[in-house]
């Protein structure tokens, strides 16, 4: 039963992970485009969110600047740790970009589009699913209400 439990928090946790990895690429991208640098902008971005997903990211900065690689690394170390796939996602990317030249801003913004786009489409299922489980009761429910309403005239029509 634990282990259980211990999956299904795991599993919320990863979801809420995805958001808040959504919003800390856009916090950088806006940095960005302030005229920070990328690494200025990936560490003051995590000081304006809240909660344990930026502080698993500050750590993973903290823990690539103190052993001298790169934040992509850092977050590739914690996304193999963590099992983030989302994090591992975004760190290959960027690396890529960092490598090949491309312009990391565009490359975080449209990564955070993708990671959104996702998310929406999660939500969405979720919803559908939600919705199709609710016929059985809905029909349950008009049942029980025919039956209240019927029986009295229907109970009437048996006497006679």
């Amino acid at each position: 039963l634990s282990d259980v439990q211990a999956r299904s928090r795991a599993s919320d946790r990863r979801k809420e992970f995805r958001s808040t990895l959504v919003t800390y690429l856009q916090l950088v991208t806006i940095l960005l485009a302030g005229g920070s640098g990328i690494q200025q902008a990936l560490r003051e971005a995590t000081e304006y969110g809240h909660g344990w997903s930026f502080a698993v990211i500050a750590r993973s900065l903290s823990e690539s600047r103190s052993r001298n690689v790169s934040p992509w690394v850092g977050f590739t170390h914690t996304a193999d740790r963590l099992k983030l796939a989302e994090l591992a996602e975004l760190a290959g990317a960027m690396q890529l970009a960092g490598e090949s030249g491309a312009q990391v801003r565009e490359s975080l913004m449209a990564k955070a589009e993708s990671l959104r786009v996702h998310e929406l489409t999660e939500i969405e299922a979720d919803a559908a699913s939600k919705t199709e489980r609710m016929g059985a009761p809905i029909a349950l429910l008009f049942a029980g209400f025919v039956v209240m309403v019927g029986y009295p005239g229907f109970a009437k029509i048996l006497a006679l």
